[in-house]
């Protein structure tokens, strides 16, 4: 597992994670070791990459109580995060599945919107999402091979966004349709239960 992470006294605490699966890590890993030294002028960045080897959705109730899981909730428990960005990597074979319009009906959960480069967002599992306050900004990234770069500048923004509402709003006027289109798919599916992510 790999861990890095920088805190000052005020400010939001943020943690970005990847390698959740079986064979993310190398393509996640490098992207937030790229990220090391990004001190945020306030606040916490904890940084991890969980080497993951299970081939469970986070969508399944069972990934938490397999040890990618486990750690997970544990660094969740640990770090309080208010602004939680999950790294995973997809094959192109699985960009239709991810952004089909079926995914609904299929996994009971929205499609993936994207942003650019093949890049893919959207919040964390449902199951995951209940860990969190309801204020709390919980963003899932789905970075292909060749993106890295890409996933790379969100992520420094989310260091250097000083809230969560300011990350929102680099993030709204960078992809202003592709997150319009994301608001309406997380309100038609958690009501206002959670803000958008």
């Amino acid at each position: 597992m790999y861990y890095w992470s920088f805190t000052r006294r005020k400010g939001i605490k943020r943690l970005l994670v990847g390698g959740l699966h079986r064979d993310e890590s190398s393509i996640t890993e490098p992207i937030l070791r790229a990220l090391e030294g990004c001190e945020p002028e306030s606040g916490s960045v904890v940084l991890a990459d969980l080497g993951g080897t299970s081939r469970l959705s986070t969508l399944d109730e069972r990934f938490y109580t397999a040890r990618e899981g486990k750690e997970l909730t544990a660094l969740i428990d640990e770090v309080h995060p208010q602004l939680y960005v999950e790294l995973h990597t997809y094959m192109p074979s699985s960009y239709g599945r991810l952004t089909s319009a079926s995914r609904m009906d299929i996994e009971g959960v929205p499609p993936l919107i994207e942003l650019e480069a093949g890049i893919l967002h959207a919040s964390t599992s449902p199951v995951l999402r209940a860990m969190f306050a309801a204020e709390d900004l919980c963003l899932l990234l789905e970075v292909p091979g060749g993106a890295e770069e890409v996933a790379l500048d969100l992520l420094k923004s989310a260091i250097s966004c000083s809230s969560k509402g300011e990350y929102v709003e680099l993030i709204k006027s960078k992809y202003p349709e592709q997150v319009a289109a994301g608001m309406r798919l997380f309100e038609s599916f958690y009501g206002e239960r959670f803000e958008y992510p």
